[in-house]
């Protein structure tokens, strides 16, 4: 028998967040893509562009996992995000 709440919990707690079949990052930069293309009047080659790069995004997850595109940021000099906690604050919280 099953409760009726077992469908409202998440299978995994730390997934993205989904807009429909898309990750939340691959759809940032589908509106990225289409935010540049209704800006500079190139909508009909964006719309392609951002859907390409979407899907490629997500081949990239599926093959290399969900880091894999913040650590070869990095690794080519792109600082997405701050891997490490500067030293003035390492030293004051142990």
């Amino acid at each position: 028998m099953s409760t009726p709440y077992e469908h409202r919990i998440p299978r995994y707690l730390n997934s993205q967040a989904q807009l429909l079949w898309w990750e939340l990052d691959e759809v940032l930069v589908i509106t990225a893509c289409l935010a540049i293309g209704i800006l500079y009047e190139l909508l009909p080659l964006c719309v392609p562009l951002a859907l390409i790069t979407a899907k490629a995004m997500a081949k990239s997850k599926a093959t290399h996992g969900h880091g894999w595109i913040l650590h070869a940021a990095w690794w080519h000099g792109i600082p997405l995000a701050r891997l490490t906690i500067p030293s003035r604050y390492r030293e004051f919280w142990g």
